[in-house]
């Protein structure tokens, strides 16, 4: 469970989605002044509560041989509202209006929201990898459909849709046998980012970046540029620099 705050800021205790509909028994670490680390008491190496909701999806994906919306959304809606099912005290933007949707009575397809602001993240790529495995056997239509369906299960996301291509064509590129530089380097020229020379003109300095996906998935790229060759390196590298570290390390 890396570092790090961002990915939809630190909320408050008032009302009634966090602590009685999710992260329930935690309202108190979101009491305004109180402090408390995003992600308390979590121990070394366990993992945020994106990691749980990636295992769910792809768990559906094995049992039903398909990716299957449906079950995707019973299994994440019963990973968070139960008690004590992920020890993470900290859940995004994204989730909390899926749920505040859910208490009313929305469909669950229906419940993915947006506020303009921390909803377009990069915590919502973290979900795509086992996806984009699963449907690259399937051919590129299917490969295209289940990454935009992918990250808006839990919220609703232009953004989100423009760059689930982009990462879809990177991994299955890097599954493929294309080397991690140039596949970078080509993702970052998608999206109008020189990666190599980004990372030549921080001089040695890793960037700190909010979770905003403009500035926080052009640093994910250089991460995984500058330390092609040690992943262990990359990841230590993302811990310590710091600001939105947590979705980015995923990614990585």
């Amino acid at each position: 469970a890396g570092g790090g705050g961002g990915g939809g800021g630190g909320g408050s205790n008032q009302g009634s989605i966090v602590g009685d509909v999710i992260l329930k028994g935690k309202k108190q670490y979101w009491e305004r002044g109180a402090n408390y680390f995003y992600h308390r008491g979590m121990a070394a190496g366990e993992n945020t509560v994106e990691g749980p909701i990636t295992r769910l999806i792809t768990n559906s994906m094995t049992e039903k041989k398909a990716f299957d919306v449906d079950d995707i959304l019973s299994k994440y809606i019963s990973l968070m509202t139960t008690p004590d099912a992920h020890n993470d005290t900290y859940a995004g933007t994204g989730h909390r209006m899926f749920f505040a949707n859910w208490q009313k009575g929305v469909e669950p397809r229906k419940c993915p929201d947006n506020d303009g602001h921390n909803t377009d993240a990069l915590d919502g790529l973290t979900n795509l990898p086992p996806v984009v495995f699963f449907s690259m056997l399937d051919g590129r239509d299917a490969l295209a459909a289940n990454s935009q369906a992918c990250v808006t299960l839990f919220r609703e996301s232009g953004a989100l849709r423009k760059y689930a291509p982009v990462v879809a064509s990177l991994l299955v590129s890097l599954v493929n046998g294309a080397p991690i530089r140039d596949a970078v380097a080509s993702t970052g020229s998608v999206m109008g980012v020189s990666v190599a020379q980004s990372v030549e003109q921080s001089r040695g300095q890793d960037p700190m970046t909010a979770c905003y996906l403009p500035s926080s998935f052009p640093s994910m790229l250089h991460f995984a540029y500058k330390y092609a060759e040690n992943p262990r390196q990359a990841l230590l590298a993302n811990a310590n620099t710091g600001g939105e570290n947590v979705a980015r390390g995923a990614v990585l």
